[in-house]
């Protein structure tokens, strides 16, 4: 190859390179800008959902407005006593590391139900407080390295945010947002239609569970 040419596909790379990145994000902005769909918007829930990106996932926002503050809410929604009761479908919950007082790695089986086998998940979560008082509970999978239990199929959690936001002194949102891969041999649209009722049953179990936290007094 002439040095000419050699030159020129040289000085080309750069420009092609911002084409492919430019590709790239149009087509990422237009997976992340489906609509979203309503699934359920009410007694103070709201759970939404989209597709994923590319794939037959679904992503899914739901959104609960109650009295509390944003420090009982880290604590209900990080103990694995509390996870225990209001998490649906949950058989079990393990600390399987504490790395530092913000950052740990749990493990979490479901129960299976009917010819779906029960399901493992290894989850790192991360925490901070914005300065404007929002907590946030980042997410992710923990890694290859963790392997399902005999009999149980490996959960892959794609990516998932608690963020607990203050409305005034006594009235919270939490809000809820994952994308999450059963894996296995489920269909996708019975694990989507699954995974929006486990969300709504998680959710209403908080809401209960939370109000004799926040008020001891309460019956």
């Amino acid at each position: 190859m002439s040095k000419i040419k050699q030159i020129q596909i040289k000085s080309l790379l750069p420009y092609i390179a911002f084409s492919w990145a430019l590709i790239s994000a149009l087509s990422y902005s237009q997976a992340a800008e489906q609509p979203w769909k309503t699934y359920l918007n009410k007694n103070n829930i709201a759970i939404k959902y989209r597709p994923y990106q590319t794939t037959e996932l679904l992503e899914i926002d739901a959104c609960l407005a109650t009295r509390g503050t944003p420090h009982l809410a880290l604590e209900f929604l990080t103990s694995p006593a509390h996870i225990i009761n209001w998490l649906d479908n949950v058989e079990s919950i393990e600390l399987i590391e504490q790395i530092t007082p913000s950052r740990n790695i749990l493990t979490t089986t479901f129960n299976g139900i009917l010819l779906v086998k029960p399901r493992q998940a290894f989850v790192y979560s991360k925490i901070w407080v914005e300065d404007s008082g929002t907590i946030i509970i980042e997410q992710r999978d923990a890694g290859k390295q963790y392997s399902a239990n005999k009999g149980y199929i490996r959960v892959k959690l794609i990516k998932a945010q608690w963020l607990i936001t203050p409305e005034n002194k006594s009235e919270i949102n939490v809000c809820y947002r994952v994308v999450a891969d059963p894996q296995g041999k489920i269909p996708q649209w019975l694990a989507g239609r699954a995974a929006l009722s486990s969300i709504s049953k998680t959710l209403s179990n908080v809401q209960k569970q939370f109000k004799p936290v926040i008020n001891p007094n309460h019956h």
